[in-house]
């Protein structure tokens, strides 16, 4: 029911609910949206110049942590069992690494060492 509810807020729920329809049929991932306070879906502001240097500090200290937000990284245990089967499709030709990657990056995050992981199946099958 749409009780004690102005129009702005049911125009901003029926946009928000096509922008993740047309994304969920097509199958991929959105980008974190952004309202015009500079606050994301989780209430939390931007970050601040302060925030952004710790970041990065604590991504060069972590090379294989994968950096972007709002998606899970990629186990370890279930990327070691997948890999073969990537092997499989890229030597087989039905998908490249860069599609591979893709594909999984649609849903996780994957570090910068399983990104080069994959993309050295390729180069071992050339």
């Amino acid at each position: 029911p749409q009780d004690k509810r102005d129009i702005k807020e049911y125009g901003a729920a029926v946009s928000y609910l096509r922008r993740y329809a047309k994304s969920a049929l097509l199958d991929i991932a959105a980008d974190d949206d952004v309202d015009a306070n500079g606050e994301g879906a989780t209430g939390d502001q931007q970050p601040t110049d302060d925030d952004n240097s710790q970041q990065q500090t604590a991504a060069t200290k972590t090379a294989d942590k994968p950096t972007t937000a709002g998606k899970p990284a990629y186990p370890d245990e279930k990327f070691k069992e997948m890999l073969p089967n990537w092997a499989a499709l890229i030597k087989s030709g039905e998908k490249s690494a860069d599609r591979v990657i893709a594909t999984v990056s649609s849903r996780n995050t994957l570090s910068e060492i399983q990104i080069a992981q994959i993309r050295a199946l390729e180069t071992e099958e050339a």
